[in-house]
């Protein structure tokens, strides 16, 4: 309630501030900004409800794991519950973290992932440029390897995010083509810092982004991440409406993350920086399996949960506050990326074990169906839909 409380205080100040500077002329200014008025008001009164509401709430925030695991069971579909997600986290983290290790040469992997951000671009439109360039060689990649189909009139535009979301949005992100229309055209925002963002804080930026990550960040939002799993859904025939519109995270962002691994079968990932980059994206998704269900299993306090994530992945202590409260409001979205990768992996296999079809045709069938819970998407993949 905290955290949707904070987030309703800004809203005031988007639609009087960050929401008028989208339009081009005063005078279209001045009147954005009166018809934005009784917007504000509403916001403030409900911030106020809820700054009274929580004098008198009561009760537990966490989910239990009953409930947990029937969220898993019945609404994603898989064979399993809270306990054995959490088991499957652990193992994952302490495999991708021996990874690191021997990449980095030295135990202590997180000094060398921090030294790695050192090499970033100079400035946020070098930054932009760069993201522009590594989403075109994956997209080359893709054709090289004959990994998926690339549907007619795709286009992936590589852009700033828009002014209004950098104050809350600091990492890179992405807006697909519009589901039920013949757009193919989607949207890679690269997460430029707040016009009044001082020099530090800019670097900070850059260093977060560095040369090392730029690789699997691409692919992941891009191809044949979020945009070509967009793109390719939209290219689908009317059959299946449905499936255009309805998405659970397991899929869509296990998909994207499983897309990481993909490419690094193909040898994408060409340098020991970008190596790393790439296996600590999955590690970092492995402590959020971790961390979500201890937290809603009652096993970890928000403290304890903030102090592994900044003991035991590349998190600040800042970042990591921030993550926490995010899964303490929503919980069993954490767990969804490398969950979801793992599955598909498995989906994967029986698939070309049974002699389906092509790792091609795997992919472009499975990710074809949308973004349906991973139990159904596991039916549509092996013909049983």
């Amino acid at each position: 309630m905290k955290r949707a409380r904070d987030q309703v205080r800004t809203g005031r100040s988007f639609v009087l501030d960050s929401l008028p500077q989208q339009v081009s002329t005063p005078q279209l200014r001045a009147q954005l900004v009166d018809a934005a008025v009784p917007a504000a008001e509403a916001f403030d009164r409900y911030a106020a409800f809820l700054d009274e509401l929580l004098l008198r709430a009561t009760g537990d925030w966490r989910m239990g794991e009953k409930l947990y695991s029937t969220v898993l069971q019945d609404k994603e579909l898989l064979g399993y519950g809270a306990p054995e997600l959490h088991q499957r986290g652990q193992d994952a983290y302490a495999a991708l973290e021996a990874e690191l290790v021997e990449l980095a040469g030295s135990a202590d992997w997180r000094t060398a992932m921090s030294a790695l951000q050192d090499d970033h671009p100079p400035t946020l439109e070098a930054m932009r440029a760069e993201y522009e360039a590594e989403t075109a060689r994956a997209r080359a990649a893709l054709v090289e390897h004959s990994l998926v189909t690339l549907p007619d009139g795709e286009e992936c535009q590589v852009v700033p995010s828009p002014p209004f979301q950098r104050a809350i949005m600091a990492v890179a992100s992405y807006v697909g083509p519009p589901p039920l229309t013949s757009n193919r055209g989607g949207y890679f925002f690269v997460p430029y810092t707040p016009d009044n963002a001082t020099d530090e804080q800019i670097t900070q930026r850059l260093r977060t982004n560095a040369r090392s990550q730029l690789p699997t960040i691409s692919v992941h939002e891009a191809y044949p991440g979020h945009h070509w799993h967009s793109a390719w859904v939209a290219a689908q025939g009317p059959a299946h409406p449905l499936r255009k519109v309805f998405r659970t995270p397991y899929f869509s962002e296990g998909w994207a993350l499983y897309s990481e691994k993909l490419l690094r079968s193909v040898g994408y990932y060409t340098t020991r920086g970008a190596l790393m980059g790439h296996v600590e994206a999955r590690l970092f998704r492995a402590a959020r399996m971790v961390v979500d269900t201890a937290l809603h299993c009652g096993d970890m306090t928000p403290d304890e949960a903030e102090a592994f994530m900044v003991a035991r992945t590349a998190l600040t202590p800042g970042t990591a506050a921030g993550e926490v409260k995010r899964y303490c409001a929503w919980p069993t979205q954490a767990p969804s990326y490398l969950t979801g990768a793992l599955e598909i992996d498995l989906i994967r296999d029986d698939y070309l074990a049974a002699g389906l079809g092509s790792l091609r045709d795997f992919h472009d069938r499975i990710a074809g169906s949308g973004a349906l819970p991973l139990g159904l998407a596991r039916r549509v993949a092996l013909g049983e839909d």
